[in-house]
This record gives C-alpha cells, structure tokens and sequence, in this order.
C-alpha cells in the first residue's frame, strides 16, 4: 500500500518526508497542529455521516433495481468502497454492515430469522459480508497512505509540488503555496507557468525537461525572478510527470557572495601589498646601485686627500670625518645591496671547504680597534686546529663581523663580549656573548626579521637600518644552518648562536 503508484510521489522523497514523524509515533496519527482535535471531532461525525449516506444511496438503487436484478449484493460494493475511501475502515464497515441488514430484512426472506433456514442466502450473505470488509480495509489503507503522505509534506521545511505530462499542478504543500504567495487550492490543476511565466525558458525548465526526459533526479540552482530569490530544486520524474522538492537558499547565496566580495577584496589588497613591496625593492635596489658611484668617488679622494702633506689639523681632521662617514655610508648601501640579492632571489652562495677558526680570529681583528675603544674586554675561545665547514669564506666572514660589530655597538664601555667556536659530531656552533643593552622579550622573536629595530633603549649614535641580523640569517640559512637569539631582557646582554652542519665525512 506505499508503492508510488499509491502516494504519487518517489520512493526516495518518501523516504526524506518519514523523517518528520516523531520516533516512536505511527505515521498514521503523526500529531497535528494546534487546534486539530476539534476539527478531528468534526470530521469523524461527516466521514460517518457519508457512510449512513452512500448506505442509503446504495440501498435505494438496489431496490430500484430489483425488478431487474436477482443479485442482491453487487450494487451496495460501489458505496462501500466510496464510504472507505473518504472516511477510513470504519465508516467504510458501517456501510458495509447497514448493507448486510437491509439484505437480511428486504431480500433475503419475509423476516429475519429465516435466514436461519436458507443456508444458501447464509453463505451469500457471509461471503459478502467478508468481501465487504476486505473491500473496506484495503479502500481505507490506500487513502490512510495517502493522508499520511499528504501530512508528512505539509510537515516538511521545503516546498512541495507535483506536476503532471502537461506542468499541470497535481499537489502542492503549504510551504510552496507560501513561497509563492497563495493558497494550495489556488494552485492545483493550474500550469506551473501560470505562477511563473516563461519557466519553459529558463534553466529550471531545462532541468524539468531533463528529469522527465530521462527519468532520472536533477537538481537546479536558479534565481527566481517572481519571488526575488535563489530557489534550490530537485526533481524526481515519476510515470506521469515530476515531484519537485523546493528550498529557499538566498540566505545562503547572500553569504557566499558576500564571502567571494571579501576574498576578492583580500586578493586586491594582498596584490596591492605585494605590488608595493616589490616597488619598494626595486627602489632600494636602484638607490643603492645608484648611491655606489659617488659614494666609490668620495671614498677614492678622502683616501687620497688623506695622505697628502696639510699643515691645517683641523683640515686633518676633516678628511678623517669624511673617510670614517663614508665607511658608514658603504656598509649602509652594501647592506641594501644585500637585501635586494636575497629579495630577489639573486644571492649566490659558492660552497667551498673553508676553515671557520681562522675567519672567525680575521673578524675578531677587524672589531678589536673599535672594542678597545670602549675598553670593552674581548675574549676569544677557539679550537687551536682548523674547523672545517663548507661554505662561502667571504660571506661567513660577513656573518661573523656582523655579529661582532653589533655586539660592540650595543655594549656600553668597560663591558665584555665572548667569541667561541665548538666543533660537535654533527655541527659547528659559533657564539658571540655579550654584556650589553639585552633584548625585550617581547621583541626577541622579530630580531632577525629585515628593518626590524627595538624601540627605545638604543645608545647614542647606534641607529641603523635594521639589516644586519636580517642579512645573518639569509646568509647562514643559505650555507644549510640556523641563528638563534637570546636574552635575559633589558640590560642583561645577549647571545647570538650561528649553527653550520659539519662536511661529511
């Protein structure tokens, strides 16, 4: 009694509607919504009202009939399923019994007990009595399934239609009549394009021709010009047309689109970015090519100008302030050079066997002038043998100076900066220990990041750009090892560790 010729509707959507019964409820008495218990009670007085009435209906014409009939019970089969089918079992056993009755008093004998006698009208009265009521119950079944079916899609959340061949609406739930701004009664025998003119056109009415066309479900994903929406559908063929579950899904479209607004918003401001750091690359690379002639200019006549005969000490003088600023001013534009090569790409790195103790006493060398100056205490602890690591000599011995000129710039006078070099199985860790200003905690995790510069706490005289430890970690990220910073905070010094793997074998 729930095959889809009985409801209608596929075995599959069937399936979906079951799942708004309550569990543990029968679906034949799923609850009803508020105020249904007095519609119950005036629906069970009409449904046996039209079972008295289809009895005497039928009653009356068998009597009408009898000059032209001998058999008594075929012309009451008619009410009895009619009884049935609009008011359940047992309006459609009422009927059947007020049949049985009038057969028993009018046709059967004068009176009723002679049945008793006939034994041939006994039979044929049970045989009726018992095809009545087969009649009744399996009438009842077939309109008990579709009632549950017509109240599990009343139940449901989605829109609900049914289509004949011709689009003709068969059925259609509360839900969809809603959508559209009508009633159900409205809508039933009516075209679908009475509510929708030119759906044959749309995609939508691909999709139905598609479904129906092929027996097979398709769904569709349409705006609907008529209710201003995004209207999601699926569409399940069956022997004589199309059921059609529909759901509102413009919430859901609003959200992706304005998702997609904001990610293609981010991709033009990620573009935006990265179009200006690229520029601002560029522009660093140009200037710093461009700052290397004159400044090459200027180092060349400082020098030369420097050791020239001058009375003037004060001309002396001069020329040592221009040679030492220009020695700033080209480790400044070497290190922009730096920056442009690992930016983009172009920093080159030749491997080679190298001995790490003697370019680590070379940079020792090269800062010790400056650490005496400030009477800061430099203390050296390297292997006496060579060290051997692979690597570009000339740029670890840029790693190695960089770490030494910043711990003695950031060491005030009288302080204490230790070098070591340890030689493990598997790598070589070079450490430069100093007593100087320390780091914040909260700026330790930046310090080898490019530009990056503490705020405040600096000693006079000691700004920069912020590239130094940025180039140390590109260059010793480049030979294959790591640096690492630490520091007890403020005033407490700072230990810069380089660590290379060792060559194998």
């Amino acid at each position: 009694m729930h095959s889809d010729a009985d409801s209608g509707f596929p075995s599959s959507i069937r399936r979906r509607l079951a799942r708004v019964a309550r569990p543990g409820v029968p679906p034949s008495i799923a609850p009803f919504p508020s105020g249904a218990v007095g519609a119950d009670r005036s629906q069970t007085v009409s449904r046996y009202a039209v079972a008295i009435g289809c009895a005497a209906v039928v009653i009356g014409m068998r009597g009408l009939l009898a000059p032209v009939t001998t058999l008594p019970f075929v012309t009451f089969f008619p009410g009895i399923l009619l009884s049935a089918w609009y008011g359940g079992l047992g309006p459609g056993l009422l009927t059947s019994a007020l049949c049985a009755l009038a057969v028993t008093y009018f046709w059967l004998a004068p009176v009723p007990v002679a049945i008793t006698v006939q034994s041939e009208a006994a039979i044929n009265l049970s045989i009726f009595a018992l095809v009545a009521v087969v009649i009744a119950w399996v009438t009842s079944g077939f309109h008990e399934a579709g009632r549950r079916m017509a109240r599990m899609l009343e139940a449901v959340g989605d829109g609900v239609y049914a289509l004949d061949a011709e689009w003709r609406i068969r059925f259609v739930n509360r839900r969809f009549a809603e959508m559209v701004g009508t009633v159900p009664s409205a809508m039933i025998g009516r075209p679908l394009g009475d509510f929708f003119p030119g759906i044959e056109q749309r995609d939508f009415g691909a999709a139905l021709r598609r479904a129906m066309d092929g027996a097979t479900a398709v769904s569709n994903e349409t705006y609907s010009p008529v209710l201003e929406r995004w209207l999601e559908s699926e569409i399940y063929p069956t022997r004589d047309g199309a059921t059609v579950l529909v759901r509102d899904v413009s919430a859901r479209r609003l959200v992706e689109e304005q998702r997609a607004s904001l990610l293609a918003a981010e991709r033009a401001a990620r573009a935006d970015s990265e179009r200006s750091v690229r520029l601002k690359d560029e522009f660093l690379a140009t200037l710093s090519h461009e700052l290397r002639t004159p400044l090459n200019a200027v180092m060349g006549w400082a020098y030369m100008l420097a050791g020239e005969p001058h009375g003037s000490p004060r001309a002396q003088r001069a020329i040592a302030a221009v040679q030492r600023n220009a020695a700033v001013l080209k480790h400044l534009v070497d290190d922009l050079l730096d920056v442009s090569s690992i930016v983009s790409g172009k920093l080159h790195v030749t491997a080679v066997q190298v001995d790490l103790v003697r370019i680590v006493r070379d940079a020792v060398e090269v800062v010790r002038g400056s650490a005496e100056a400030k009477q800061i205490a430099l203390v050296t602890n390297v292997p006496p043998g060579p060290v051997w690591v692979n690597g570009d000599g000339a740029r670890l011995q840029q790693v190695a100076w960089n770490l030494l000129s910043n711990a003695v710039k950031f060491t005030p006078a009288g302080g204490r900066i230790d070098v070591s070099l340890e030689a493990g199985s598997d790598d070589v860790r070079f450490r430069v220990c100093d007593s100087g200003i320390g780091i914040a905690p909260e700026f330790l995790p930046f310090v080898f990041d490019r530009f990056a510069q503490a705020e405040g706490g600096l000693p006079r005289g000691s700004s920069g750009l912020g590239l130094g430890l940025a180039i140390v970690r590109h260059l010793v990220e480049a030979h294959g090892g790591c640096v690492s910073a630490a520091s007890d905070g403020i005033d407490r010094g700072a230990t810069m560790t380089v660590t290379l793997p060792s060559p194998p074998g």
